[in-house]
């Protein structure tokens, strides 16, 4: 792949369920309301690619990053998508509008099925 394509900065893991100890509140990374301290939260690792030489000596091949925190409501939608295997999600747009985009996909699947039925009786 190529680094230039995007800036480089990825997660990979992501904590579980625990209070947000930090000195001040942080906005969430996916709905963006502000989160208050010790409100339990999901902390997600960033990382982006080293770009020198030296980086690399340093780090690895991956440099750590400013973590993101996603606020409890967010989190849980997070875990149940991912529980019922809607993958590929982006925690840094709006939890909600996955939870309508899967409720939708749903519906369609049982106005399909419904219609499989009735051809097939």
């Amino acid at each position: 792949y190529d680094t230039s394509d995007y800036d480089g900065r990825f997660w990979m893991d992501h904590s579980s369920f625990k209070p947000m100890k930090i000195s001040r509140r942080k906005r969430c990374c996916s709905c963006k309301d502000l989160i208050k301290i010790n409100t339990d939260t999901i902390e997600f690792y960033y990382y982006r690619s080293t770009t020198s030489d030296v980086e690399e000596r340093i780090y690895g091949e991956t440099k750590p990053l400013a973590s993101s925190f996603m606020c409890e409501e967010c989190s849980g939608l997070y875990l149940a998508l991912e529980e019922v295997g809607y993958g590929c999600l982006d925690i840094e747009q709006p939890m909600k509008d996955y939870v309508a985009e899967y409720n939708d996909m749903l519906e369609d699947e049982k106005e399909w099925e419904k219609e499989w039925e009735k051809e097939h009786d």
